[in-house]
């Protein structure tokens, strides 16, 4: 699995949703087109379910001040766009950590 379709899976499971809105996201063949769908998507939350896209922040460990930047940082495209480049962006620290500490583990059981 790559890291597109990596954080892809993660982002299924923190934002909770379901396969219709998920296929979009696995569509995605770049960062960038990843990026425009997820901002779709956090528009989308930040207008209907609020409640949710905040929950789904929480779960990603998504700094408080750096959501807070996000949301005050202008038009409610630019805080979609921001906030959704935080997600993906978090989302790419975990994978990141997840694999240096699997090689670390496989260093120390050789």
């Amino acid at each position: 699995m790559n890291e597109l379709e990596e954080v892809c899976t993660l982002l299924g499971q923190h934002l909770d949703i379901d396969s219709r809105e998920l296929q979009p996201l696995f569509a995605a063949t770049s960062e960038e087109i990843l990026l425009g769908k997820l901002t779709d998507l956090v528009r989308y939350l930040l207008d209907n379910d609020r409640h949710r896209l905040f929950a789904a922040a929480y779960r990603m460990d998504i700094s408080e001040r750096m959501l807070r930047q996000a949301i005050h940082s202008g038009t409610s495209d630019t805080v979609a766009l921001n906030i959704a480049a935080l997600i993906i962006q978090r989302e790419k620290q975990k994978i990141e950590t997840r694999r240096r500490y699997r090689q670390d583990n496989n260093l120390l059981t050789d």
